[in-house]
């Protein structure tokens, strides 16, 4: 029922990716800034407040307080979503940043404690962005574009709205080509995990977190090229599952 409340509201998805991005402007001046940020970060990571801050007002405006509970209900509302589908949200890009680590012959796991901290920041960090990427656009978007469509633009919003703290972080446009690629791929499996999820917003976050989480418990270990390859490999396995699950 939740759903059918929050289809009838129109949502304006576009204007949404527009403004996060014009609001995010000034959180890269910050990277003038000599900060130490954990986890290598440049000081601009505060813009992920952006898009939840965007979004939110949005849903505040055309909802109401009731929208707005159910906005930040989607985020954790799982009841509908098969086992299966949460699972493979949250063990995808581990395995797959694992298989690039393996690959390029550097596996070196952080201990235990490390890993759940760094988890934790991750989930927490993921939360903002997904209000606003997943909890508000993707519906609309899928719904106007289609899963893989609306991924694609999705992601490449995403990925832009990425460079400049990439590129401060000293990597070269080479590096950032191939992290677009992938993080374009990332967010079409995230589109399509959301609706055989029953369009819940808690696997794109579980995605978003732990694929984060993991390139930081496994450092030093994943070759951009390869995850790319493989992430693309994968995005054609989720399409033909959810075109294998439409047609039954």
């Amino acid at each position: 029922m939740v759903d059918k409340v929050v289809d009838t509201v129109p949502r304006r998805p576009l204007l949404f990716l527009g403004t996060t991005l014009v609001c995010s402007l000034p959180c890269y001046a910050l990277n003038r800034l000599d900060v130490r940020v954990p986890f290598g970060l440049p000081p601009s990571v505060v813009m992920i407040g952006v898009p939840a801050a965007v979004a939110g007002t949005f849903v505040a405006r055309d909802e109401g307080r009731r929208g707005v509970r159910r906005w930040l209900a989607s985020l954790v509302d799982v009841r509908r979503t098969p086992p299966r589908v949460l699972l493979t949200a949250a063990l995808l890009m581990p395995a797959v940043h694992l298989v690039a680590a393996g690959l390029s012959g550097a596996v070196t796991p952080v201990t235990p404690s490390a890993a759940a901290l760094t988890l934790v920041v991750f989930i927490l960090g993921a939360i903002p962005e997904e209000l606003g990427w997943t909890a508000y656009a993707t519906g609309p978007m899928q719904e106007r574009f289609g899963v893989t469509g609306a991924g694609m633009v999705i992601g490449a919003v995403w990925a832009g709205w990425h460079v400049v703290p990439w590129l401060s972080m000293g990597h070269s446009w080479r590096w950032v080509a191939w992290q677009s690629a992938v993080t374009v791929a990332m967010r079409v499996i995230m589109g399509h995990l959301f609706r055989m999820s029953g369009r819940s917003a808690a696997t794109a976050l579980v995605f978003h977190a732990l694929s984060n989480a993991s390139l930081e418990i496994l450092p030093g270990g994943v070759e951009l090229r390869r995850t790319a390859i493989v992430g693309t490999l994968l995005i054609l396995l989720a399409a033909g599952v959810t075109k294998v699950n439409r047609d039954t």
